[in-house]
């Protein structure tokens, strides 16, 4: 199914509404495959964050009702047994939705994520969510030209952004944020964000 959400195209827009004030939450799921209509969700983190940082966390691992590849396993560290206790997606998505509120929804490769959490959705029987939304993996290539290799792990390294958990959703979401601060401070918004300063020459 197409996805509601409305994506950002212009950075210039998007670093206006940081400079306002606006808040943002940085999502990531973890996932049993590369399929929404055939995986699940088994893990969800959020950061909600502006410009003065982060605001609050939201961390939930899922039961997907099903099986655990163990190529999963190995990538995420997240096993059946961990999952075997947690409630399952249509129990977490109400709270998840209520976490991001109204707020600007930032991940990598976030189509990826959105897709997962709207058939996740569908088949909970919960309306979907229509948030704007910001990939990261578009503006670090704006930021970044120079760079090699956009996926997020690499882009930590290239940036230096200290990574605790790799593949698990909430430091994933961290990172994220921390990916959208640098790419900010790169392009010379967060220069102006300080100053309080809206309308900016790069406007």
């Amino acid at each position: 199914m197409p996805l509601p959400n409305r994506f950002y195209r212009d950075y210039k827009r998007l670093a206006r509404q940081f400079c306002d004030g606006a808040v943002f939450t940085a999502i990531d799921t973890e996932t049993t495959s590369l399929r929404p209509d055939s995986g699940n969700i088994i893990e969800i983190g959020a950061v909600q964050f502006d410009r003065n940082g982060i605001l609050e966390t939201f961390s939930q691992l899922i039961n997907p009702g099903g099986y655990i590849p163990p190529q999963i396993t190995a990538i995420t560290g997240i096993t059946p047994t961990m999952v075997s206790d947690k409630p399952a997606a249509a129990v977490v998505l109400p709270a998840f939705l209520r976490f991001i509120g109204k707020t600007i929804v930032v991940g990598h490769n976030i189509n990826f994520d959105l897709s997962f959490i709207h058939e996740e959705l569908i088949r909970s029987g919960i309306s979907g969510f229509t948030n704007s939304a910001v990939d990261t993996l578009w503006l670090s290539r704006i930021a970044y030209p120079e760079f090699s290799s956009y996926k997020l792990q690499s882009l930590a390294e290239q940036l230096n952004i200290h990574v605790q958990e790799a593949h698990r959703a909430l430091d994933d979401a961290r990172v994220c944020m921390d990916l959208f601060f640098l790419c900010f401070k790169k392009l010379g918004v967060i220069e102006a964000a300080t100053a309080n300063q809206t309308q900016m020459s790069l406007f």
